[in-house]
């Protein structure tokens, strides 16, 4: 068994731990992985193929393509039955293509960085993070922090002060590293 003090924090480590200490003793204590979902597989999907655009891998124009093509490769865990039902992973298709088809980038800004790893501290105690997307605006040169999100309107909605919480400890990245707190911090809903 591991020990009772973990090396750093992450923002999802917290949430995890604020949200059922049992889970977080089990996964960073215990040591026993989550089990794999189709909801978390869709959204790390859709993640990768935003930062592969967003550090020139791909062109914006081939997100639906590389959607359609890869979907079926890495979302391969069932849906809850009662989602498989409503169908739910047509919905996460369809609406995530949706989106990638509509999709424009972000006029008016410089990409600085994409998943970016950091650590950092917070009262004194470590913190490591990934940023999805750092970037800065062409006509005011500030920052904006963009944290891509899997979530449903009302969903988001419903927990949006514990996702700003996110955006706000990332924001301390981009004082200690660009001198400079972001001027705009954002969330970029794909469902």
């Amino acid at each position: 068994m591991s020990e009772l003090w973990v090396d750093h924090v992450s923002f999802s480590q917290l949430t995890t731990m604020s949200e059922c200490p049992y889970a977080y003793y089990l996964q960073k204590i215990v040591g026993i992985e989550p089990v794999e979902n189709a909801y978390a597989q869709g959204g790390n999907l859709a993640h990768k193929l935003l930062a592969d655009w967003a550090q020139g891998k791909i062109p914006i124009e081939e997100l639906p393509v590389q959607w359609i093509a890869r979907f079926p490769k890495e979302v391969t865990a069932e849906f809850p039955h009662f989602l498989a039902v409503k169908n739910y992973a047509g919905k996460l298709f369809d609406s995530v293509l949706t989106y990638f088809e509509h999709f424009v980038g972000f006029p008016g800004y410089q990409i600085i960085g994409a998943e970016k790893a950091f650590k950092s501290s917070i009262a004194g105690i470590p913190f490591t993070g990934i940023i999805d997307l750092i970037l800065r605006n062409e006509e005011t040169g500030g920052l904006m922090i963009v944290d891509h999100k899997s979530c449903s309107f009302s969903s988001f909605r419903k927990n949006k002060e514990q996702m700003y919480r996110q955006l706000l400890l990332y924001a301390k990245y981009s004082a200690d590293t660009f001198g400079e707190f972001p001027e705009t911090l954002r969330f970029n809903l794909f469902k």
